[in-house]
């Protein structure tokens, strides 16, 4: 591991894992040490139980980096990583442990937003549908029944663990903010740029064509994001 370089945890979306971001690491690598954070029930961690309180999993998050602070690190969260991020920044504050350079999140409006839909408990048909609708699966995903019964408990833990969310923080990071958000996402300009409200430092924005998963269609321009100071 090189001490110069800056360390990136990144923190997937619902139903991701540690691969998920696995495309950005050939733009990123020269710059960052990497590490993927993986969340209980899932890719590593497959043997693990699922969570779907979104406290508990920003605890497992908290003891997966509490030992990596040495070195000077930014958190990176998409969604459902992206409200974990927030929650996780806070509580490395509320710790007095040393703060990120920043904290990136996209496809996420503000930590006190409601999701439009709910999800977790929806019949399977009406599941699967709400999912095509929001995309980022890919092509073949729902023509493999097997392939979907083995994600459909992961997805629904993580529409759970956002969806019974309560914002009660009323609470600014002292980190500053970079916000990345689509043009074709469910939410709008104007609640994307509520995030400056969450931050005593500086909140810079960046959109992109696209709706929700528009970061894979971009991901060079986000790695030079990533990799700004």
């Amino acid at each position: 591991m090189s001490r110069d370089k800056i360390t990136l945890f990144t923190i997937p979306f619902a139903g991701g894992n540690s691969f998920s971001f696995k495309k950005f690491d050939p733009y990123l690598n020269d710059d960052f040490n990497i590490h993927h954070l993986e969340l209980s029930g899932r890719g590593k961690r497959i043997s693990y139980e699922l969570m779907s309180n979104i406290y508990e999993i920003r605890d497992d998050l908290f003891e997966q980096i509490k030992d990596k602070l040495d070195d000077e690190y930014i958190i990176y969260g998409h969604s459902l990583g992206g409200l974990l991020g927030y929650l996780l920044v806070l509580l490395l504050e509320d710790r007095g442990l040393r703060k990120p350079l920043r904290f990136v999140v996209s496809g996420r409006s503000n930590p006190a937003m409601k999701p439009a839909d709910i999800r977790h408990n929806l019949p399977k048909d009406k599941f699967v549908r709400s999912l095509k609708e929001l995309g980022g699966m890919p092509s073949d995903f729902f023509d493999h029944p097997e392939l979907f019964d083995f994600f459909e408990p992961i997805l629904r833990a993580d529409f759970e663990a956002i969806e019974g969310f309560d914002f009660s923080e009323d609470r600014k990071l002292e980190t500053s903010i970079s916000v990345l958000y689509g043009k074709g996402e469910s939410f709008s300009k104007k609640e994307a740029k509520k995030w400056k409200n969450f931050s005593f430092q500086k909140t810079k924005f960046y959109s992109f064509k696209g709706g929700h998963f528009f970061i894979f269609d971009h991901i060079a321009d986000i790695c030079d994001i990533l990799k700004q100071r």
